[in-house]
């Protein structure tokens, strides 16, 4: 069993429940470095509720973000996605793992990461590979890094399934 974690942290945020604005604020930022947008979509003076996603989209449209073809019904679909990702993101606790681990991090520069090397996963999981590939966030799963995370994906359960004695 091998769980793959990318880009991800253990935070300990004691459950926090997040506000709509909030997630709001954090749906803008990660749709504009999802598409490569080097501006910041305001969003302080949108609200709360469906109009202020509404309005959102509108305005990730309007700034380029998010395609203006792109069907209505799928970007409210990654609206909540988006959402559902931020709440998991905030309200998870995480528990003991007791298999094996693969942390893929995005970092240009690990000597200089200014989180812990593990991310925060270290208490939770006994055995964990750590990976890190060049780039942010956002373009991790994009060409060419998604190629690097790919095949050390494909490394790891070779290895995993070599040890189990499992021939592919």
């Amino acid at each position: 069993e091998l769980l793959t974690l990318i880009d991800s942290y253990a935070q300990e945020t004691g459950g926090r429940i997040v506000t709509e604005a909030e997630r709001l604020a954090w749906m803008a930022i990660d749709i504009a470095g999802m598409t490569g947008l080097n501006r910041k979509i305001e969003v302080d003076d949108l609200g709360t509720g469906p109009d202020a996603r509404e309005q959102l989209i509108a305005r990730a449209i309007e700034m380029g973000a998010l395609p203006k073809d792109a069907p209505m019904e799928q970007l409210r679909q990654m609206i909540e996605v988006l959402d559902c990702n931020l709440r998991a993101m905030f309200e998870h606790h995480p528990a003991a793992f007791q298999g094996t681990a693969l942390l893929i991090h995005a970092c240009n520069a690990p000597e200089d990461h200014p989180a812990h090397p593990a991310c925060g996963w270290r208490p939770h999981i006994n055995t964990m590979a750590l990976h890190y590939i060049a780039g942010d966030h956002y373009t991790l799963l994009q060409r060419p890094q998604v190629q690097h995370v790919a095949g050390m994906i494909d490394q790891h359960l070779a290895r995993l399934a070599d040890s189990c004695g499992v021939r592919s």
